[in-house]
């Protein structure tokens, strides 16, 4: 019988290789459950949803995760809801509580199931109510009814405030307690109104609306604590919507200090309480008082210590010799002024005394070099035509001629002229 020897490994290869020319590949467990979870995480609907279902199968491991089926009549999700998000639930999930949760979908590799890991868990009822907390949220801080910049100032020293809440209950004995301990002279202006069930929106509303009419310097806002369900009149959109379009700046003031509303998000100011809005308001007139006290003190002593100085400086003035004797300074002066008089006259006979010498030296000098010196000393001076004669080449016989001495002139005919010899 004959055998034929098959080289395995070789064929396979030949089999993978037919398979990739063909546009197919092989992959590993890991790659599709990897390219699954990454579809999931990479999906916008998946990466923030909201679930509503039945708990079943709870099991908080350790007290620290929690892990539970999401079931309705349908289907089934297994989810995870690890410490950092449970460690701050108002309820115990138990098996058979209907719920609304929150999370994003991802694929438990090991088991290759996918799972639901969530961030949020509410009680169904209060969960529709916050899934629609948060659209509205959204929705108006996309339209910019939070933005800073929209936000009035609250007056300093407000005249007259506005207050929206109900007659029942401490809140609005609390609030005018506390405004007029504070601060006696404002006067207060009470809109009675619902704070909670299907009415109260309407009523909250009016109130705003009708200080605004009033032109109230400030308007409260106000409830006390209650459940997130009570509170929901401030989560109403024609509420929030009314807060900013008010002229007057509004304070919301609602529940305790944890509790949060669109209202608070809206208003100029948000308060923690009631109580804590009243302090707002208004100043401490005994804060007040005190400051204008300290202020005058602070005047007082500041011009008590000018005066103290400029009296300190004016002593020392008067102090000063010349106060006293005003008499020396006067002597002084004058016998300065008496020395540089005598200075100044020196100065100026001498000044004269030369100029006097230039002078007699410019009239030698002159009356050296003057024709007349020169016809006193036995000197003539010949003239032809009013012109000097200085040689015998300028003359001829028979002119005239003018000799000029020093006691008068003589005219003369000339008959002859000779040439000088030198000597």
């Amino acid at each position: 019988m004959e055998i034929d020897l098959i080289d395995l490994s070789e064929a396979a290869g030949k089999e993978e290789a037919t398979n990739r020319k063909e546009g197919n590949k092989i992959y590993s467990v890991n790659e599709v459950t990897s390219y699954i979870n990454n579809l999931m995480l990479n999906d916008n609907n998946l990466r923030d949803i909201w679930v509503k279902g039945e708990i079943s199968n709870f099991k908080h491991h350790n007290g620290i995760h929690m892990y539970f089926s999401l079931k309705d009549d349908a289907s089934l999700i297994e989810c995870a809801m690890f410490q950092d998000s449970n460690r701050n639930l108002n309820f115990k999930p138990e098996d058979g509580i209907k719920v609304i949760v929150r999370g994003h979908l991802e694929v438990y590799k090991p088991r290759g199931k996918y799972e639901l890991i969530v961030s949020e868990i509410h009680l169904e009822g209060k969960g529709e109510l916050y899934f629609k907390f948060l659209q509205l949220k959204e929705k108006l801080q996309k339209e910019g009814l939070f933005d800073e910049k929209h936000k009035k100032h609250l007056p300093k020293y407000p005249e007259t405030i506005g207050v929206v809440t109900s007659l029942s209950g401490a809140v609005i004995h609390d609030i005018a307690k506390i405004i007029k301990r504070r601060y006696p002279h404002v006067k207060i202006i009470i809109y009675p109104s619902y704070v909670q069930g299907n009415e109260a929106k309407v009523t909250l509303t009016r109130g705003i609306e009708v200080l605004n009419s009033l032109l109230v310097d400030v308007i409260i806002l106000a409830r006390g604590g209650g459940s997130f369900e009570e509170l929901w009149p401030f989560n109403e959109e024609i509420v929030a919507r009314t807060i900013y379009t008010s002229v007057v700046p509004v304070i919301s003031a609602i529940g305790h200090e944890s509790d949060f509303t669109i209202s608070d998000f809206v208003a100029d100011k948000r308060a923690s309480t009631p109580s804590a809005a009243a302090e707002m308001v208004v100043p401490n007139e005994e804060e007040i008082i005190n400051s204008i006290n300290n202020s005058e003190k602070n005047i007082y002593n500041g011009i008590k210590n000018i005066l103290n100085k400029r009296k300190s400086e004016i002593n020392q003035i008067i102090s000063r010799p010349i106060f006293r004797k005003p008499q020396i300074l006067i002597e002084l002066h004058k016998q300065n002024l008496d020395e540089n008089t005598i200075e100044l006259k020196r100065e100026f006979t001498n000044k004269i005394e030369l100029q006097k010498n230039e002078l007699l030296n410019y009239d030698g000098k002159l009356k050296a070099l003057s024709p007349f010196s020169v016809l006193n000393r036995g000197y003539s001076i010949t003239m032809k035509n009013d012109n000097i004669l200085s040689s015998i080449t300028n003359i001829n016989k028979e002119e005239v001629i003018t000799t000029i001495v020093k006691d008068g002139g003589i005219k003369s005919k000339v008959q002859s002229k000779d040439e000088r010899k030198d000597i």
